[in-house]
């Protein structure tokens, strides 16, 4: 699972993400290229088209909800995507929300990208609670604030 939440745990307003940080959307393309990426339909449409060299897999309760591409598939139970990835052979995929895809799925990963970003204010989506006590931090990086982006921190947990 990877996200970016600030103080608050927000995470977005009318499909946005809240800040612009260079660094951190370099770091997302690291951690899910070439994985399988669990994403939420309105998550997917917020990238405006689907993203490179990953397989895009769409979760969404809409039963008409087509998207027609080579990396795209579309499913309308959670459980029937971890299905399917593991049939494939995909050893690892990465869930890259919406605030309730992550609720879905979190008791289910063993590994957590969070980034901690030094940030409050308007939001409509947020980042579900977890309990860190199932979770060890295994890296953490502190990156300083510029005139362009503010103080955040990147973690990795591990179950």
């Amino acid at each position: 699972m990877i996200a970016a939440m600030g103080k608050n745990r927000e995470l977005g307003l009318d499909n946005k993400l809240l800040w612009k940080i260079p660094a951190d959307m370099k770091n997302f393309v690291k951690v899910t290229k070439g994985k399988p990426i669990i994403v939420g339909r309105k998550t997917f449409e917020s990238f405006g088209r689907p993203l490179p060299k990953r397989l895009n897999v769409v979760i969404t309760r809409n039963k008409d909800y087509k998207y027609d591409h080579e990396n795209v598939v579309i499913f309308h139970d959670p459980q029937a995507a971890v299905n399917f990835l593991k049939d494939e052979g995909y050893e690892e995929s990465v869930v890259c929300g919406g605030a309730f895809i992550y609720e879905i799925y979190m008791n289910e990963i063993d590994r957590l990208y969070l980034s901690r970003v030094d940030w409050q204010g308007e939001a409509d989506t947020f980042f579900p609670p977890f309990d860190e006590g199932k979770f060890k931090l295994d890296e953490e990086i502190e990156f300083e604030a510029t005139d362009e982006t503010p103080f955040w921190k990147y973690e990795v947990y591990k179950r």
